[in-house]
């Protein structure tokens, strides 16, 4: 079981997303496990960027219908079975 699970939301921001994830992704750390929710339904680039990265710490989550930004941010603190969790917004990047 992975030690971090980190949350990660979008909407419409490709190219902030593909930043995002590159920058977790060159983290020296590797024990995580990341959920990256689509806020826009109709917009399927965040599905096609995961699918050409094909790195199975990254789970596709895409909204049936857009919640907004209070009901996505709530959606990332319910519980998960890893012990920390961290959230990284798609126009963040880490170092």
């Amino acid at each position: 079981m992975p030690q971090v699970r980190i949350f990660l939301p979008t909407y419409r921001r490709p190219a902030l997303l593909e930043r995002a994830v590159a920058s977790l992704r060159a983290q020296t750390f590797t024990d995580w496990v990341a959920e990256l929710h689509n806020d826009a339904p109709d917009d399927d680039r965040p599905a096609r960027l995961l699918a050409g990265i094909n790195d199975s710490r990254l789970r596709y989550h895409p909204h049936p219908h857009n919640l907004g930004g209070t009901a996505s941010f709530n959606l990332f603190f319910r519980a998960t079975p890893e012990p920390f969790y961290a959230m990284l917004e798609d126009d963040n990047a880490w170092e």
